[in-house]
């Protein structure tokens, strides 16, 4: 019997999910999920997304450095179904639990720099093993500010770190890029990426994911002091359009600002897929996920002004940026005139 190999993970019912689909990439019909790769994020106030406002929300000055780590328990990531779809043959991937890790300066107000890996414990399905995942080196730039409105450019570079054999690796040295919009409304916030990623050895049996276009969209809701709603929905749509092998995930959490420099995260997500109509290979899959941000030096997050200045950054204006960044480390080493001892 001919059997394909096909991804299911955390997400919110294909049925509910499919208007959205269908509105920000029309030409998406099916959506399976396997997204053990998608990392933590590096936003104050987000939990899978990048923001545009970078200078605000925890961390605005340069020197700044920032730390995450996150526990992610992902159910059924990777199952087998027959050749029509019609009922699931195996769990060929039980769980992935995996441990992120990383990091990253502030260089200005508009340049971020991060990096960020993993280490996953993977229940096969006849064996349980372990090992490090691809690693992320990155770049936040703000282009643009408006107001209330920002964008942001993310190039990254992905090292094939990872293992092949249990799904925690793509093979081989990935790149893509990611613009990040933030729409400031006060007690709400709106978020939008749209992006472009390409690894040559992202292939199993049928699934290709070589050629991705990246999208997101996100509402953080400022509900109590401290506390902040978010709903995130991410994916990754394989090129051309009729691949119908799509990491897609819809998450409901929480984050709490425990102290100025402290940020704690809370997340679920639940859901399955339907094959082609067939409801008896529907598979209810969930996500949890837990984390820790940590920023150096950070000021509690401030209210957002009310005078709207247009800014578009250029790079002179980068270059500005890092003289100031050089000027203040120097500030904070002070030499003492014939001496070797730094005071």
């Amino acid at each position: 019997m001919e059997r394909n190999i096909v991804t299911s993970d955390v997400l919110m019912s294909y049925k509910l999910l499919k208007p959205l689909l269908m509105l920000f990439i029309p030409l998406i019909s099916y959506a399976n999920i396997n997204v053990q790769s998608f990392p933590f994020s590096d936003a104050h106030h987000l939990f899978l997304l990048e923001d545009g406002l970078l200078g605000r929300n925890g961390y605005s000055n340069p020197g700044q450095l920032f730390f995450k780590s996150s526990y992610s328990f992902l159910d059924d990531p990777l199952i087998t179904v027959d050749a029509q779809r019609s009922s699931i043959l195996n769990k060929d991937v039980k769980r992935i639990q995996t441990l992120q890790f990383g990091g990253g300066i502030l260089f200005t107000r508009v340049l971020y720099f991060g990096i960020d890996s993993s280490y996953n414990f993977v229940a096969l399905k006849n064996k349980s093993d372990s090992s490090i995942g691809d690693s992320t080196v990155f770049i936040k730039y703000r282009v643009f500010r408006s107001g209330d409105h920002a964008i942001s450019f993310i190039p990254k570079i992905v090292l094939p770190t990872g293992d092949e054999k249990i799904f925690t690796s793509d093979g081989q040295l990935g790149a893509g890029f990611l613009f990040a919009y933030e729409l400031d409304l006060g007690k709400f916030d709106f978020f939008a990426n749209a992006g472009y990623y390409q690894n040559p050895d992202a292939t199993f049996s049928n699934i290709d994911l070589r050629k991705r276009l990246i999208s997101g969209l996100g509402l953080s809701f400022n509900f109590y002091p401290k506390w902040r709603l978010n709903f995130e929905w991410k994916g990754e749509f394989g090129l051309p359009f009729e691949k119908d092998q799509n990491p897609v995930e819809a998450l409901l959490g929480a984050r709490h600002q425990s102290t100025k420099n402290i940020s704690s995260y809370l997340a679920f997500g639940v859901g399955g897929i339907d094959f082609a109509g067939e409801t008896n290979t529907h598979s209810n899959d969930f996500r949890f996920l837990a984390g820790i941000k940590i920023i150096t030096g950070a000021k509690v997050e401030e209210k957002p002004g009310q005078t709207k200045i247009v800014t578009i950054y250029t790079p002179i204006e980068i270059q500005r940026e890092i003289r100031i960044f050089l000027l203040s480390i120097e500030e904070m080493v002070n030499f003492k005139k014939n001496s070797s001892t730094i005071t």
